[in-house]
C-alpha cells in the first residue's frame, strides 16, 4: 500500500509541475504563461495579411529602422504579416507562403520564418508575449543560416491593435516587429 501512496504522490507532483509550465499553442493562437495567465491573440489573425512598408538603412547587412539624422537615403521594404497563420494573399513576387513576407528594394521576396517552426514566449521585461518564426528562406544562399523573426505583442489596453511596425533586423537575419494590443495585457 505504501508503494501505491508513493506513486499517487509522485503523479500528483508531476501534474502540478506540468501545470506550471508555459504552453505555446500556435494553432489556437494562445500562450499560457508559467503564472497560468492565458493570452489569446486569435482576434489578431486575419484572412490575408497586415500590410505595411518601412524605410530602413542597411549597415553591413544590418538593417536599422530609420535612424534620425542619417545622411543616407533609406531603402523601402514592404511587409505582409499574419499572426499565427501564413499570409494568404501574398504578393506575386513571393512563390512560397509564410507568416511574414518581405518585398526587398530589388523587388525580390523573402520569407522571414515558417509557420511550422513557431513558438510563443513571455516578453522580457514587459507585459505581453512574443511569437517567433524560425527557418525562413536561406540567408545569402547559406544552407545553415535562415531568416527568422519575432513579433512582440505589447500591452496597450486602449487599442485592439496598433501596428505592426518594423523595428530592426540583426546581423543574424532576425527581424523584430512590434504590435500594441489589449490582447497582450493581463
Amino acid at each position: 500500500m505504501a508503494t501505491l501512496t508513493g506513486l499517487t504522490v509522485l503523479v500528483a507532483l508531476l501534474g502540478c509541475a506540468l501545470s506550471a509550465m508555459p504552453i505555446s499553442d500556435i494553432t489556437r493562437c494562445q500562450y499560457t504563461g508559467a503564472d497560468g495567465h492565458m493570452y489569446d491573440l486569435s482576434p489578431l489573425r486575419m484572412k490575408g495579411s497586415h500590410y505595411f512598408s518601412a524605410p530602413a538603412y542597411e549597415i553591413d547587412s544590418y538593417n536599422i529602422y530609420s535612424p534620425k539624422g542619417s545622411e543616407s537615403d533609406p531603402l523601402m521594404y514592404q511587409y505582409y504579416l499574419n499572426v499565427c497563420d501564413n499570409v494568404t494573399k501574398g504578393p506575386d513576387a513571393c512563390k512560397e507562403t509564410a507568416p511574414i513576407l518581405r518585398i526587398n528594394p530589388d523587388k525580390t521576396c523573402t520569407a522571414l520564418g515558417n509557420i511550422n517552426a513557431a513558438i510563443f514566449d513571455a516578453n522580457p521585461g514587459a507585459d505581453g508575449v512574443y511569437l517567433s518564426y524560425y527557418h525562413g528562406d536561406p540567408s545569402g544562399g547559406s544552407r545553415v543560416f535562415h531568416y527568422q523573426s519575432s513579433v512582440f505583442f505589447v500591452c496597450d489596453n486602449s487599442t485592439e491593435m496598433t501596428g505592426p511596425t518594423f523595428e530592426h533586423q540583426s546581423n543574424c537575419f532576425h527581424s523584430h516587429f512590434r504590435i500594441l494590443t489589449k490582447h497582450a495585457c493581463k
